[in-house]
């Protein structure tokens, strides 16, 4: 049995155009190469990269935000009429007012097809994901749900699937697949590469980046984070050889200079790691030069000096850290693991292995109060002087799914937590749906933001990634990047 299978990462949020990025959307790039390699036709629509010019504001509780993609009408349009089903990713939870109104369009084109939602939205929250015109619901990793239905199982007879309505039926993870190395590399043919590679904003400055996952899973259980309830636990990674033949492939093919892993754990294995910046340092000599960074961040406490020797050597462009605060007590409360002294002490092997680095934090996690925020700012001032580049601070969600979340439900510490239809629209740099303990409010944890930027950057660089777009305008683009990279 051979199904015509539709794939579609619809429009996305944005808190401002400064924000705007196109996902290279690895998850339906290896949905689709799972099938296809199992005799099926599939067709992937990224309503995002193809309306990335289309942008309406949306007003919500006096917030102004950008819903950039197609329009509803035109995604559905794009559907062909003999589709045997249609799968909508949902990879962020703020999708959810977005992929309901898709679904309900798309049901109106196609009344008797089933529609089916997968990705981070469903599989934290399947019963608020519930709508009627979504038909199933994958939760966690999609391939062998996928493959199952589209080869005549009942969906409902399928590991990691629920049909609308079944809210008490006990939620089950999908299967997943131990061997990673046995999934074809992602259909990059049936996504927009061109559109990729060469779309620009503040976050992405280098040319012809393309994005890769090596490993799924991961074995530290901090309170906030939700990627078990997608990968679970057991981490599993690809095989050296694996990653770099994709490596080759990006590079030969698709003329990539820039490989973003976009893994939790990239450096978990350190046999397997050296193995790659071996093989990585090998293609810049014998292919041409390719560089790489961690925008998901690595685990700080993976690196030691043998390792970033080898990492330099292989072109890194980038390490991102995610420090997190720099009270370690409030680091023991999220069940970090993670010493402040190796901080610094992986801080400085990388300065003076002249390798860039970012770091990460969390502002407003509960029992975050005056004196524990004075420790994470003197802590990034320390980070700066020792020649951190970037600090990209956000306030704390509660997502569901996550130990945090049931702490935070049960203290009530859930900022607007009753407004159902809108707890999860917002972005990572906006308050909305925030937390709120005795300890901070919104305006303190507005100050607190302030405050890190104020100590990050100077004023000309804040004024820069504040009005980057204004000044892409009437400013060439190559004269931004050299005058950035003058004064950066």
């Amino acid at each position: 049995m051979q199904s015509n299978v539709i794939l579609i990462n619809p429009p996305w949020f944005f808190a401002h155009e400064r924000d705007i990025i196109l996902s290279q959307n690895l998850g339906l790039g290896y949905l689709a190469a799972f099938l296809v390699e199992h005799g099926h036709k599939v067709t992937i629509i990224d309503a995002l990269a193809e309306g990335v010019s289309n942008r309406r504001k949306i007003i919500e509780k006096k917030k102004s935000f950008l819903q950039v993609g197609l329009d509803y009408e035109k995604i559905a349009q794009k559907i062909p009429r003999d589709a045997d089903f249609i799968g909508i990713s949902a990879p962020f939870t703020n999708n959810a007012s977005i992929v309901k109104e898709l679904a309900k369009v798309i049901k109106g084109y196609f009344p008797t097809k089933p529609i089916l939602l997968g990705g981070v939205y469903p599989s934290l929250t399947p019963v608020h994901a519930f709508c009627p015109e979504i038909d199933y619901y994958v939760i966690g990793e999609g391939e062998i749900p996928l493959l199952e239905i589209a080869s005549g199982v009942n969906p409902e007879q399928v590991q990691g699937v629920l049909a609308y309505g079944q809210s008490n039926k006990k939620i089950e993870k999908a299967k997943v697949i131990a061997k990673l190395d046995t999934i074809p590399f992602p259909s990059r043919n049936k996504l927009p590469m061109s559109q990729y590679l060469s779309f620009c904003s503040p976050r992405k400055d280098k040319p012809k980046t393309a994005s890769m996952i090596t490993s799924r899973g991961c074995p530290y259980d901090c309170t906030f984070c939700s990627i078990h309830s997608i990968t679970g636990y057991k981490w599993r990674m690809r095989s050296a050889k694996n990653v770099l033949d994709e490596v080759k492939l990006l590079v030969e093919k698709f003329g990539v200079e820039h490989i973003e892993f976009e893994d939790d754990n990239f450096t978990l294995d350190k046999k397997r790691a050296i193995a790659i910046f071996e093989g990585i340092e090998k293609i810049n000599f014998e292919i041409k030069p390719v560089s790489w960074s961690t925008p998901n961040a690595v685990r700080i406490d993976s690196l030691d000096k043998k390792l970033l020797k080898i990492i330099k050597k292989s072109n890194c462009l980038s390490l991102n850290f995610a420090v997190e605060s720099g009270d370690p007590a409030l680091l023991e409360q999220m069940d970090k693991k993670l010493n402040l002294d190796t901080v610094i002490y992986v801080t400085e092997l990388c300065k003076q292995l002249d390798i860039k680095v970012n770091a990460f934090f969390m502002i407003g996690y509960p029992g975050e109060d005056h004196a524990s925020f004075k420790k994470t700012l003197s802590l990034i001032k320390k980070l700066k002087r020792l020649g951190v580049e970037n600090i990209y601070s956000t306030i704390t969600r509660a997502y569901p799914g996550t130990k945090l979340y049931d702490f935070c439900e049960k203290n009530n510490y859930i900022y607007d937590f009753n407004n159902k239809d809108n707890t999860y629209l917002g972005n990572a740099i906006t308050f909305d749906n925030a937390i709120i303990t005795p300890d901070f409010n919104e305006k303190i944890l507005l100050e607190r933001l302030r405050l890190i930027e104020k100590a990050a950057y100077p004023f000309y660089l804040r004024f820069y990634y504040k009005y980057f777009y204004q000044i892409k305008k009437v400013v060439p683009i190559e004269l931004i990047k050299f005058i950035k990279k003058m004064i950066g």
